[in-house]
């Protein structure tokens, strides 16, 4: 079975576990929405400029962490199931043989989220789906690429309740994947932050 196969079976049998595991999880009070942000960082290869002349630019590509941040907004359907809108910023400046390269990729993704609530603690998965945009440029003048590409992203990770209308999310761990023509499609993201809830939904 190859790795993409093995991707896409996982996503579909995990909602299927959690929602069996929803369904034995004594009820509690489920937020009508759910607004987080917080610190995320991204493992990727990016595009890096250097000067191999006086006025001729090459390209090398490194792995490297990219920092940065990530937002999103959950409307419960009910306590097991949601629809998360996340976006998403990671930065990275390549210093190579005296050239800096700034490098940032965005994403804009939704899709179902699926949580099972104990009294607070809410584990959750989610499997989205959207558009990412890469950019790296040399400064302060140089050459520059910019792309669009589909992503989707399925991740996993813990909430826990710190009150009735806030939370902290302690990790989401989550595997990423793109269509740029590139050999660096599939990744890891991390992230943690906050969570405010507002609403009530039984």
């Amino acid at each position: 079975m190859t790795k993409q196969n093995k991707f896409a079976a996982g996503t579909c049998l995990l909602p299927l576990l959690f929602l069996l595991l929803a369904t034995r999880c004594p009820a509690q009070e489920t937020p009508s929405w759910e607004f987080y942000g917080g610190y995320a960082l991204e493992k990727a290869e990016v595009r890096g400029y250097y000067k191999s002349s006086s006025i001729v630019y090459s390209v090398t590509n490194q792995r490297v962490t990219l920092h940065g941040w990530k937002a999103s907004v959950t409307e419960n359907a009910n306590r097991w199931l949601g629809g998360t809108a996340e976006v998403s910023g990671h930065y990275n400046t390549l210093n190579y043989k005296g050239t800096a390269t700034r490098g940032n990729i965005y994403s804009v993704l939704y899709g179902p989220r699926f949580s099972a609530r104990f009294h607070g603690v809410v584990p959750f998965l989610h499997v989205l789906l959207g558009v990412a945009h890469l950019q790296s440029k040399a400064t302060p003048t140089g050459p520059h690429d910019s792309k669009f590409s589909f992503a989707a992203t399925a991740a996993g990770g813990l909430d826990l309740r710190l009150g009735k209308t806030v939370a902290l999310r302690a990790f989401q761990v989550e595997y990423y994947r793109t269509s740029y023509f590139t050999t660096d499609r599939d990744r890891l993201r991390a992230s943690a932050g906050i969570l405010f809830y507002l609403g009530k939904r039984k």
